[in-house]
This record gives C-alpha cells, structure tokens and sequence, in this order.
C-alpha cells in the first residue's frame, strides 16, 4: 500500500467520524432548552478530550511500528474527526474548562497525562531500537545458547538467510521471522534475513537453485550464504559465493554448525585409525562410530580412515589423530575369557607406535578411547612422555550408577559428576545443573606421580565422592567411598560384588563394601574416586607448536549407542574443539522443557478444592449482601 492510499484512509476516516459525530450528537441532546446547553457543554468537553487521546494513541503506534502505515492513519482519522465534531457542532469552547479552579486541575491532569505518554512512546521507542528481549521462561528455551551467540558476534563477513515463501504462506513467513529474529538482534551488522517469492522472483530463486514440484512444494527454500551475489551468464544463473542449505524443520543445533560450516575457510580432517578392531564409522551397530563421524560431517570436518601400517607415516592433512578400542562388551562376546587375547588383539604394532611418537613430537593432536584389559602399546608413552597412567581394570560405582531395567544397579556404568571448572573441556559443564556423563565399562585414566617437564596435565571427570562414611572393625575411619576399582572383571571377587549388587539396597552394600567386601573379594581391590578422562598439552620445539591429548578411559561414550546422550557429545566434541583448536566449534545440547511438579498432601488437595467448590461463591455472596446492606441505610 502507497503512503498516498494511507493519507486517503486518513482524510475519509477524519470526514466519516466528523459526520457521524455530528449525527450522534444531536440525536443526544435532550428536548429541554435549558438540559440541551448542559448537556453540550458536557459532551463538548468529553469528545474534545476523547479526539486528543485517540490521536495520540495514533502517535503511539506510529513510533512503535516506526513507519506510518494503515493503523496509524485510521487512529488520527479517528482523533481529528472527534475534534471536527466539537469544532462543527459545539457550542461550548473548550477554553472554558480552563477558566477558574478548572485552570489548575485541568491544566494538571494535561500535563501529567502528556508526560506518561511521552514516557511510554519513548521507552518504546527505545527498546525497539535496542531490540531488549528477555526470556522469562525457567528453562529459557526461547534463548539462544551462549556458544551460538558467540559465533554470531565473532563473525568476520556479512552473513545472509533467505527464505524463498509463496505469497501464501504467511504462518511459514512468520515463522522464519520469529526463529531468525533471534539471531539478527546479537549482529544486525553482519547477520540479515530476508524473504522471497520465487513466483514474484523467479531469477533470484533459480539462482538459489530452488526447485518447485507439481504440488507447490519447493525444496532448498532455506538458505545461509556469505558473500557473493547472483550471476547470469548464456547457459546458466547461478551464485556466485558461498552457501548452505537449511532443512525445513529449523533447529538451532542445525542453523550454528551450518553457519560455523559457512564461515570457516579451510576444512579439516579428522583421521581414524584402522586395522587392530577399532570401531568401524560406517556400521550402524552399537559399539560403532557412525553418529559421532555423522556429527563430525555436519560440523564441518572431513573424515577419513588411516592403516599406520600401509602409509610411511601419519598424513600430513590429519588435524587429528582418533584411535579408538572397541567397547568391552564387544570383545568379551568375541573372545570371551581369553585375557590374554583381549590385552593382545588391539595392541598397535611397534611401527604404528613409533609413527604415532613422531605424529605427536611434530605437533599432533590426538585422541584415544580405551578400554578394561585392553592393551594397546601406547601405555608407556603416556605416562612417560605426557603423564597420564591408565590403568587395566574396571571402576565400580555404587552409589551413581545408570539403572538397567526394573531399576537394577549397574555399578560398572557409573555416572560422573564431578567436572573439573580449570579446564576450558569441563569448565562450563555443571552437575548442579544436570550435567553428568554416562560411562561403561571404564578404566581409571589419571595423572602420573612423576609429570614430565614442559607437561601441563588435567583431570577432566572424575567419579563422586560418596557421603557415606563408616569405620571398620577396629575403628578407624574409612576413607571417602563409593565407587572402587578391581583389576580385571573375569576375577571372582567381580562376580561376588555384582552378586551382592543386585540383592542388597545401596545404604547396606556400601556399609558391607566399606566394611572390607571388596578387598575380601579382590586383594587389588582400590577405594575411589578415580579420573575416567584426562588432558594433556605440551609445548613443542618450535614457537607455537603445542601438541595435545584427551585420554577417554572408555570408548562408549562416542559409539552410536552412547553419543545419543547430549552430554556425552558435549564432553566429546568440547574435547575435539580443544584438540583442533577451534573456538568457535560447539555442541548445542537440545533444550527439554522440566516438569514443574507440586506435591501436595491430601489435605491441601481437599482444602484447594473445597475452597473452589465452596469458598469462592460464599465470598462473592458476602460482598453482595454488604454492598445491598450499605445501600439500604443510605
């Protein structure tokens, strides 16, 4: 609509109002001489004011929309007709409503009433500028993470999302709006949003490519692009720039690693080893990697697998090193019993060894997931070179554990809590609010007595600390419990605590195991609590160079079973984003709305719904029997 069909509506609603004021008016008036003159002049007053007041409504909403459109106009037309009422038909000024003590009271109630909304459209006007928003919901689910609002900020290049709608589809348009509104108000410099019409922008979206079916569907209709603009040349239309599609279904997870994806210039590989069992990323089992090198593909980064033992050496385009042991409930299906066979069946070769050190001494960054009884040869280079010692049998615990079915302790799958906040892996991650990590089958993986120069080594997860205290026989005060570690899980004392474990309550199996049941089952039986993931960096030979290392003591968390849980991607790639130093790199964790539960006792219920059934209308009736009873006496 033109500004100049605005002012129409403007003009014609002033007229229509004047004229049917003037109508109304005096229909109004009573037949009496002497009640008419009254009567106008109390009508006068209130229209006159009535006018005012609505057109500074129109004020209003003109500097809160910010351009003068449709409403606007029909609220002055409003307010100028009520005015052209009083000037066509009053006979009453309404400068005498200043005259005398009307002066001061009048004069007041103006000024005070001018003054509220001149606030009002002020403050309105300002936080629209601003753009305030605050999200008052207790799960701020209509909040942007903190890790999307710092890509946003540290955008370099002016970043643009289109979204190619029909005319028609104003509930999908508005949509759009509200989700990347969000996004627009962090970096309105360098983020913008814009909606197009293929029908009415046919160029634009065949340079998008943006295709339409027989059906009105369109496919591609969402796109985040940097730079570039759309060329034409005599074969095709096409883009010249950078850009990714968006899927229908937007998700901030989505729309951030597809925006990092856009903004990073070179992409990097990640490269798995392969040839000693290691979990395959293509199979779609359990114990394999097929989500985690998904997840790494949407994020931006290349994947390839690497045989230590058909290259000379690691390949130089490997940003990162992941040698990962397959999962113990794996190999204990396909070699059982056999220790032996499990230490030896994933140990790397002395060349695989050695091509991995030199890998590391150039700068590498790696990362390894190991697990109970598996040996793979890098044992020595750990403790020696970066001061991590792991070691080879199992953590218990039996105070935090994931519950199986029918709520069954599981002691081997315990839950970490207890994240350390030095380190920018674990600083944000908070177990006051809900943060724990879900772990099977773990060895503990901790710093070594002795740390080499130049290492800077950190303890990332740890299991809890118990509260529970007891004394033994001769009462002395045990130390600290829950959670224990056994050397193997094939030994005898295993099998007698997971016995216990399943037929005792936590409070009694903790008072028996700190009486002495687990030493009594093993002898190398050791009290917690125990680091399940470790860090190390260490500066290299050249200015710079820093080689870097995340030692998980269990391979479940990132295998398509276990990276399912948001908290576990989020330990895994805060890890990977440390290794390859990308700061940008994040993990949104997907927003649950939390129950708000209210327990009440049955008397409260009975008292809530008494008063409903009851209390209410018996105040109400009250009320109305005071009001009749005053209203008599007067």
């Amino acid at each position: 609509m033109s500004k100049y069909q605005v002012y129409l509506y403007f003009f014609l609603v002033a007229l229509a109002t004047a004229a049917l004021g003037a109508v109304v008016w005096n229909m109004l008036l009573p037949s009496d001489a002497s009640r008419r003159l009254h009567t106008r002049k109390t009508w006068t007053v209130f229209v006159f004011f009535l006018g005012v007041i609505v057109f500074t409504l129109g004020l209003f909403v003109y500097f809160t929309v910010g351009t003068y459109k449709t409403p606007t106009a029909v609220l002055h037309g409003i307010g100028i007709g009520l005015i052209l009422t009083v000037v066509l038909v009053g006979t009453y000024s309404p400068g005498e409503a200043f005259a005398g003590k009307g002066l001061f009271f009048n004069g007041l109630t103006i000024v005070a009433t001018a003054a509220v909304l001149a606030i009002v459209v002020a403050i309105n006007f300002y936080v629209r500028q601003k753009e305030w928003k605050y999200d008052f919901n207790q799960d701020k689910l209509e909040s942007l993470h903190d890790e999307t609002v710092k890509v946003l900020k540290n955008l370099k290049e002016p970043i643009t999302v289109t979204a190619f709608l029909y005319k028609r589809e104003k509930q999908q348009e508005q949509m759009f709006l509200n989700f990347f509104e969000k996004y627009r108000s962090v970096n309105r410099k360098m983020f913008n949003i814009r909606v197009v019409d293929p029908m009415a922008s046919p160029l634009t979206a065949k340079c998008y490519d943006v295709k339409g079916d027989f059906g009105g569907q369109l496919r591609n209709r969402i796109v985040i692009s940097r730079g570039g603009k759309c060329r034409t040349t005599k074969t095709r239309t096409y883009f010249a720039g950078k850009k990714i599609v968006i899927s229908n279904r937007l998700s901030e997870k989505e729309v951030t690693n597809k925006l990092i994806r856009l903004t990073r210039t070179k992409a990097k590989t990640i490269c798995f080893l392969r040839g000693r069992r290691q979990p395959s990323i293509t199979a779609s089992n359990d114990f394999s990697f097929k989500e985690f090198n998904k997840l790494l593909t949407e994020k931006g980064f290349k994947t390839r697998e690497v045989n230590l033992l058909s290259v000379e050496k690691v390949p130089p385009q490997c940003e990162l090193v992941i040698h990962a042991v397959p999962e113990w409930t794996s190999l204990y299906r396909s070699l059982g019993t056999q220790q032996g066979a499990m230490k030896t069946v994933v140990r790397l070769d002395d060349t695989e060894v050695e091509r991995l050190q030199k890998y590391l001494d150039q700068g590498g960054k790696m990362m390894l997931f190991l697990e109970p009884l598996a040996v793979t040869g890098l044992e020595d280079m750990l403790k020696s070179k970066f001061g991590i010692e792991k070691k080879e049998g199992v953590v218990l615990d039996f105070l935090l554990n994931a519950r199986g079915q029918g709520g069954r302790a599981r002691p081997f799958f315990p839950v970490a809590v207890d994240f350390s906040r030095a380190h920018p892996i674990t600083k944000d991650s908070d177990s006051r609010k809900g943060a724990r990590v879900i772990f099977r089958w773990a060895s503990p993986v901790s710093k070594s007595k002795a740390i080499p120069a130049g290492v800077a080594v950190s303890e990332l997860v740890r299991t809890i600390r118990g509260p529970y205290r007891a004394r033994s026989k001769a009462g002395k005060l045990l130390k600290d419990c829950c959670s224990f570690y056994l050397p193997t899980p094939l030994s005898k004392g295993f099998q007698i605590l997971m016995a216990n474990s399943s037929q005792l309550q936590r409070r009694p199996l903790v008072s028996r195991l700190l009486n002495g049941l687990a030493q009594e089952s093993d002898p190398g039986a050791l009290p917690g609590p125990f680091s399940l993931v470790t860090a190390a960096a260490k500066k290299g030979a050249r200015p710079n160079q820093e080689t870097r290392i995340v030692v998980f003591g269990d391979s479940s968390v990132a295998t398509n079973s276990g990276i399912v849980d948001p908290y576990s991607q989020n330990l895994v790639f805060n890890s990977l984003a440390w290794l390859v130093k990308e700061k940008d790199l994040v993990h949104i964790v997907t927003k649950r709305r939390k129950p708000s539960n209210v327990q009440l006792t049955t008397t409260q219920k009975d008292a809530l719904r008494l008063t409903a059934r009851y209390g209410i209308p018996l105040f109400f009736s009250l009320i109305i029997m005071m009001v009749f009873g005053i209203r008599r006496q007067k």
